[in-house]
């Protein structure tokens, strides 16, 4: 149990300390994403953090890679099914679902998009090809399209 908090304050002060300028970069499974903040979205929450009267948007920075929907977290799981690295068969679609509740928690304005995103990933997933190591692929679909269902219906 101590760890397991002593894991979310970690976590907490390290979304904490993030702070974006025009461009950032993240980096998963040696691969640079780039994203640009886009201060102009006017449907989205003012974050209540360091800068309070700024609205900050991710989106993808060059035109050629696809549009992700959601937070930075699903961005992340979108780059990983796109790059065929996302594997469901151990139940890692079931953490990421449960990793995302506790960030969406922390901060639900943060969201607005993250049921579309959760749609998105089930669809992907549904489309993809069948292999051995993918063979949990439609219980993680019913799972994120649960979730997508879910998260409209606490932000709605």
């Amino acid at each position: 149990m101590q760890q397991d908090y002593s894991m979310e304050v970690d976590l907490c002060e390290l979304l904490h300390g993030l702070k974006l300028g025009n461009q950032e970069s993240l980096r998963l499974n040696g691969k640079s994403l780039r994203f640009a903040v886009d201060n102009g979205d006017s449907s989205m929450l003012e974050a209540q953090t360091f800068h309070p009267n700024e609205t900050l948007h991710l989106r993808p920075d060059s035109p050629s890679e696809p549009p992700y929907h959601g937070c930075a977290y699903l961005q992340t799981i979108q780059s990983q099914l796109d790059s065929e690295k996302f594997p469901t068969t151990g139940g890692e679609y079931i953490e990421a679902i449960f990793t995302h509740r506790q960030i969406f928690f922390a901060f639900p304005g943060g969201h607005r998009s993250c049921a579309i995103a959760f749609s998105d990933i089930a669809c992907h997933l549904q489309r993809r090809e069948w292999r051995a190591d993918r063979e949990a692929d439609m219980e993680a679909v019913t799972a994120f399209n649960y979730e997508a269902q879910f998260i409209a219906s606490v932000i709605g």
